[in-house]
């Protein structure tokens, strides 16, 4: 009995193949049987289920709900929607739902949206109509087109050929005044839809896209109360929340700045310059409205997390040379005091905050620190580069003017000895030298400070990589007490008097100690890196006899 009823849960979508054959309560039971099995899952090929089989499920859906509106299939709403969410879900696989990501596919799903222009095509002519109601079936729909155009290239021009990016344009100029899972879909379809476009500058000008995120983003913040900070990021699963909906508008914003330098500069690159000063200007009203949204929400947890990471992103495509006013208004440095909270949050949440041998990797929950801390790392670079207030607000925060010289700089849990030893991590490709940059940045580019900050054997390797060495001269700590020397190596304060180490043996324990030393040279001279002896260990013992 056992072996039968698994059996026929993994032949479950076998048994639908034929959906389009049968009575609509037993296609309904069926999909709501599907639901509860697979709403999880992000994998459906497998025993008992072959792609054929799974295309041929897809395959009858579609044609199902082709037939509902094209022909005289009379299904209810509740068995579309249902069809649909099974759509959804089974393209979270690709292999198997070709039908969903054909042209059809994206027509008839285009039609279900409420996003198909009245009309044959991509052309001038066609009538674009916002969606007058986004119900279940809208809601499903679009999600489902979400997917589509997630997980296959080609629907994305499909999606373009029928006029789809200017029915988003059309609904986005309405949107604000529907649900925030409204403005969630419809962002988020114009994200996905445009995000391999090179050509869209001119349509976003056309609808005057800028307008329209600025729209959406202004009545979110005035949502936002100092003391009950709205934005709280914990939200019920399925939820759709300000934050997620301010994420998806900085994620449009990204797109079209990228798309904006892409004339100069290539997509791989374009994440790591700032845009010229024309296309900043462009973009301008943005930076308060993001500064104002990290100062007055929530961190979330953990910090790099959306949406930090994409306003992160978003400020970065920005110089801030010339646009001192939009990131620090009236001469307000908060922005400042915000990125150090997140960075300091970050670190204690990484493993290098518990140890100084961390030589094989550093994660922050889990996460590798190279593929999430370099954005926040040049954020705050760009910031202080060329300002003098905010660098000087900064490097109290991190490399504060009285801290420990007892034990070396790269020592203890400090957000300076964390960033210190992620410095010197040879396997922190990125993550070391955006941290060394801003380190050195903080130092006003100065050699002699850097290494005064971080320790001459620290510092040696950032130095020598940039051409740095000739600066250097001696470095002495203004703040350290005149009777005490430091220790140009490691940064600590040296001991006053160094007791001999020989004092205490016997002539028998200081020959055993000669012998081993001898041992040891004689090991790394015969290394060839290095010679600390003339000759071998025995023909000098042979002439001291």
């Amino acid at each position: 009995m056992m072996q039968a009823a698994e059996e026929e849960d993994i032949n479950i979508i076998e048994k639908f193949i034929d959906v389009n054959v049968r009575k609509e309560d037993e296609v309904k039971s069926q999909l709501k049987e599907f639901y509860s099995q697979y709403q999880n899952s992000s994998t459906f090929i497998g025993p008992g289920v072959t792609s054929s089989s799974k295309n041929a499920f897809v395959d009858s859906l579609i044609n199902c709900l082709y037939s509902c509106i094209h022909e005289n299939l009379e299904w209810g709403d509740e068995t579309k929607f249902l069809a649909l969410q099974s759509l959804r879900i089974l393209c979270r696989e690709p292999e198997g739902c070709e039908d969903v990501f054909s042209a059809s596919g994206i027509s008839l799903l285009m039609e279900y949206a409420g996003l198909k222009p009245l009309g044959k095509g991509k052309k001038s002519e066609d009538i674009i109509e916002p969606t007058k109601e986004f119900n279940d079936i809208v809601i499903e729909s679009m999600k489902c087109l979400a997917n589509a155009l997630l997980q296959n290239r080609q629907s994305q021009e499909f999606f373009d050929n029928n006029n789809g990016i200017k029915s988003l344009l059309v609904n986005l100029k309405e949107v604000k005044n529907k649900s925030l899972q409204a403005q969630f879909l419809i962002l988020r379809l114009i994200f996905l839809s445009t995000i391999y476009q090179e050509n869209t500058r001119t349509i976003m000008d056309e609808y005057n896209v800028i307008e329209d995120l600025i729209d959406l983003f202004q009545p979110i913040l005035e949502h936002i109360s100092e003391s009950s900070k709205t934005f709280s990021t914990t939200i019920l699963p399925g939820e759709i929340s300000y934050s997620i909906v301010i994420s998806e508008v900085l994620k449009v914003l990204f797109n079209m700045m990228v798309n904006e330098k892409k004339n100069s500069t290539d997509i791989q690159n374009a994440a790591n310059i700032t845009v010229d000063e024309e296309i900043a200007k462009k973009y301008e009203r943005f930076i308060p409205l993001i500064v104002q949204y990290f100062v007055k929400s929530e961190m979330p947890n953990p910090p790099l997390s959306p949406p930090y990471t994409h306003a992160i992103h978003a400020l970065m495509n920005f110089p801030v040379k010339g646009f001192e006013s939009f990131f620090f208004p009236d001469g307000d440095y908060s922005l400042i005091d915000v990125l150090s909270n997140i960075l300091e949050v970050t670190i204690k949440q990484s493993n290098v905050s518990h140890s100084m041998e961390n030589d094989d990797s550093v994660t922050i929950n889990g996460v590798p620190a190279d593929s999430i801390l370099p954005p926040l790392i040049i954020l705050m670079t760009n910031l202080v580069t060329d300002d003098t207030e905010a660098r000087s607000k900064l490097k109290e925060r991190i490399l504060p003017s009285q801290f420990d010289r007892s034990k070396p700089l790269n020592v203890g849990e400090s957000i300076r000895a964390c960033l210190i030893r992620m410095m010197t991590n040879t396997l922190l490709g990125n993550s070391r030298e955006t941290i060394s940059t801003l380190l050195y940045t903080l130092c006003d580019s100065n050699a002699n400070k850097f290494v005064n900050q971080v320790g001459y054997g620290n510092a040696i390797g950032y130095l020598v990589n940039h051409q740095l060495m000739g600066e250097l001269n001696t470095t002495v700590d203004e703040n350290a007490p005149d009777n005490q020397n430091i220790n140009p190596i490691t940064g600590q304060y040296e001991e006053e008097t160094k007791e001999d180490p020989f004092k205490n043996m016997t002539d028998e324990e200081k020959e055993r100690e000669a012998e081993r030393l001898f041992v040891l040279f004689d090991r790394l001279n015969k290394t060839g890196v290095i010679k600390v002896m003339p000759k071998p260990a025995d023909d000098i013992v042979n002439d001291l006899d």
